[in-house]
């Protein structure tokens, strides 16, 4: 070791053999010795299972806070609605791209990972929309 340090090249190799004759055993051994794992649920299944615990979080979240005064009002407002369905679809895309991309070798094509985006700019642009509409609520 000390000589692979100093810069000699042979050490620098025989190190490197070393490592890769001892990688080499390391995965024989996981092979001849290794316990099946179980497999992950599928991507639906693992979206499925995160949007029932997520609206259960919801729910728990509405019941201790309560509902909104104005809620039936609001809902009545297509803006509020809209923004509402799009924050909803930003979830839910975002949260089912993760789950598939998270699968080596799953699907990777562009719309997948492109659908989540859409929906991202769409909730922007709506809420730049309720923004500008009643004045400048930033300043």
């Amino acid at each position: 070791m000390q000589r692979a340090q100093e810069g000699d090249e042979d050490a620098y190799v025989e190190l490197l053999v070393l490592l890769t004759d001892a990688t080499r055993r390391y995965v024989a051994r996981l092979a001849r010795d290794g316990v099946p794992v179980t497999p992950l649920p599928s991507p639906l299944a693992r979206w499925w299972a995160w949007t029932l615990k997520a609206a259960i979080a919801a729910a728990i979240v509405t019941i201790v806070l309560g509902v909104r005064p104005d809620l039936a009002l609001r809902v009545r407002e297509p803006r509020f609605v809209l923004a509402a369905t799009f924050t909803g679809l930003l979830a839910l895309t975002a949260t089912g791209n993760a789950f598939l991309l998270s699968v080596p070798g799953a699907s990777t094509r562009r719309a997948m990972r492109l659908v989540p985006l859409i929906a991202a700019i769409a909730w922007a642009a709506l809420l730049w929309i309720r923004m500008t509409a009643i004045g400048n609520p930033i300043a």
